[in-house]
């Protein structure tokens, strides 16, 4: 599960009501999904990795809120993940080849 906090998402949304917080509960669940399969791998990495056992990138945390505002914002449409969105996440990826 997503190393994000609700609180985090909330302020991230500029959400202050805790009407939606079910709503936004899954999109952080399908933002982290979304994140794993194109990075092809867990999130977060084990602790033979550089970083600690728990911990996310910051370019890897600022994908998946992405993901989530763009769930939030665009709920009753068909929207395509930007640019900056590859940007931060395509250097964690793993299985490319050659």
């Amino acid at each position: 599960m997503t190393a994000l906090t609700l609180a985090e998402v909330k302020l991230h949304l500029r959400v202050d009501s805790d009407a939606e917080d079910a709503l936004i509960a899954q999109y952080m669940a399908a933002a982290h999904d979304q994140v794993e399969q194109f990075l092809d791998r867990l999130v977060p990495w084990g602790i033979t990795s550089a970083l600690p056992d728990g911990e996310y990138p910051a370019a890897v945390r600022s994908g998946e809120l992405l993901i989530i505002g763009d769930l939030y914002r665009n709920r009753e449409t068909n929207s395509e993940p930007g640019t900056a969105l590859y940007q931060l996440l395509f250097p964690y990826r793993v299985g490319l080849g050659v």
